[in-house]
This record gives C-alpha cells, structure tokens and sequence, in this order.
C-alpha cells in the first residue's frame, strides 16, 4: 500500500519551489543590474568629456527654464532698458519732477551694460 502524502505537505512544497523560483530570478537580476553599472561606470571613466557635456546640457536646460518662469527684480528691468536705449538723452530711468530723486543706473553701470548686451 502506498502512502498518502499529507494535503499540508503538497501546499510547502508547491509554495518552497515558487519561492526558490522568485528569489533566484530576483537575485539574477540584481547581479545583472550590477554588472551593468559596473560596465556603465567604466564606460563614464573612458569618456569624461561626455560626461561632462551632458552634466553642462542638463544644468543649462534646468537654469533656462527657470530664468524664463521666474519675474525679473527692478534693477534687472532698469539694466535691461537703459541698455537697449541708443543715448544716454533717452535712457533716463528718472522720471522727471521727482523729488530727490535716486539714480538705479550709474554711468559706469550703463556704459558696461550698453557695451556687453
């Protein structure tokens, strides 16, 4: 006569072997993903340059997009308009009739400003 195999010792080994299954396909792929980081990172040392260059482009992209969100302050909005006048006549930021009135834009300021932009 044959010997019954309790119900209870059928449901651990199915569930040891599924296991087993899943832990070894976890661990292949973790040794994989390390090799490839592995082989990423030598890649990286024999190309520096390149690295660098995507750093470059990364932080350009992510400064651009934030100098073209962000408002300008008043100094910058009165650099920018002086410098694009032709005359120092007509690039007054004083408005005329103020009392006391302060200069934002002294003549070495404008003078460098009108020779870079």
């Amino acid at each position: 006569m044959a010997m019954a195999i309790p119900e209870t010792d059928t449901f651990s080994s199915s569930y040891e072997r599924f296991r087993r299954h899943w832990e070894k396909k976890l661990c292949d792929a973790y040794v994989e993903i390390l090799q490839k980081m592995g082989n990423a990172a030598q890649w990286l040392d024999n190309h520096p340059g390149l690295l660098l260059i995507f750093l470059l482009v990364v932080y350009a992209s992510v400064r651009l997009r934030r100098a073209y969100t962000r408002p300008l302050w008043h100094d910058e909005l009165f650099t920018y308009n002086v410098a694009r006048s032709n005359s120092a006549a007509t690039a007054d930021p004083i408005p005329a009739g103020r009392p006391n009135p302060i200069d934002p834009m002294p003549p070495e300021v404008r003078n460098l400003s009108s020779a870079v932009s």
